[in-house]
């Protein structure tokens, strides 16, 4: 993600955290999620109609400082970047997180300033009428109230899932009320099978594993405090890396589909996100959590609670 979201700060310097909070802030803005509250304070309208303020630069430094520990183990694994993700805020519908997405897209298109993830020079077109794509199953899903389900422990009918309206105030999840800041790597391609690095003592997770392998990947000890992308962490990267960069990311033609391992259809599939080239838009999908693909991985994020 390098510049598309902040990078880590160092050792607690308030300094540092004041430039990359500001930075992240403003990107936000730029990508269409904030609105103004009530107070005149940042903030996203949720699921509920309720405003969720912006986590202030204060509780970011806070939640890094009581989470010192972790943050540092992560860094060194390469997790030295962050991002802020409205979990709160709706996915679809007019204040919606895709709405920002097809805004941002047919914008960046009209003005001719869109790229290829690993090419900055390689200019991207885009479907005006249609640049995101959604799979009806998983469309279905998002219409309904809780309709998907949150940090499953097994991808089954009985695999302990939350809903999007528990998550939201979950303190381990969020950082403030509809705010999860999540800790994330750099860059915005996956490793193919058999090119992954170890980091730190941690194993890259390379593609060509099913949904039900990267989970139970995750609990081994080196990928400690990790959980899959939730839609809206795909989405608010997708938006970040576009609005500073003027780049898609997770291109499926780069092997980068991304497992979306946060969240779990009842209907037994877990969603997928990418953009692809020769159908001009961003895809959203699912599939069951058995499938793999040699050109579908999983990117994680360490999520500070409270």
């Amino acid at each position: 993600m390098g510049e598309s979201t902040g990078e880590m700060f160092g050792k607690g310097e308030k300094p540092s955290l004041q430039s990359e909070y500001r930075f992240l802030r403003r990107t936000l803005n730029e990508a269409h999620l904030l609105t103004i509250s009530r107070n005149g304070e940042p903030c996203v309208l949720g699921i509920d109609g309720q405003e969720y303020i912006l986590p202030t630069e204060d509780e970011v430094h806070h939640a890094f400082e009581k989470n010192r520990t972790l943050v540092e183990f992560k860094k060194d694994q390469g997790f030295d970047s962050w991002q802020l993700t409205p979990l709160a805020m709706p996915i679809e519908g007019p204040y919606g997180l895709l709405s920002c997405v097809k805004k941002t897209l047919v914008y960046h298109a009209e003005h001719h300033t869109l790229f290829q993830s690993v090419d900055e020079k390689k200019a991207v077109d885009v479907d005006l009428q249609k640049p995101v794509w959604i799979w009806g199953q998983l469309e279905q899903a998002m219409h309904t109230a809780d309709g998907l389900l949150y940090f499953p422990q097994t991808f089954t009918k009985d695999g302990k899932g939350k809903t999007k309206s528990e998550v939201i105030t979950d303190p381990n999840i969020v950082v403030t009320p509809g705010w999860s800041l999540c800790l994330m790597g750099t860059g915005t391609t996956l490793p193919k099978e058999g090119q992954g690095k170890t980091v730190g003592g941690r194993p890259e997770l390379e593609n060509n594993h099913s949904p039900n392998e990267y989970l139970q990947k995750l609990q081994e000890s080196a990928y400690q405090g990790e959980t899959g992308w939730t839609v809206e962490d795909f989405l608010t990267n997708f938006l970040i890396t576009l609005t500073k960069k003027n780049q898609v990311s997770h291109e499926w033609e780069e092997g980068s589909v991304a497992w979306l391992l946060a969240n779990y259809l009842p209907s037994d599939s877990v969603p997928s996100g990418d953009w692809n080239r020769n159908n001009r838009r961003m895809n959203l999908d699912d599939h069951d959590p058995r499938y793999r693909d040699e050109d579908w991985g999983v990117p994680s994020t360490v999520r500070l609670g409270l």
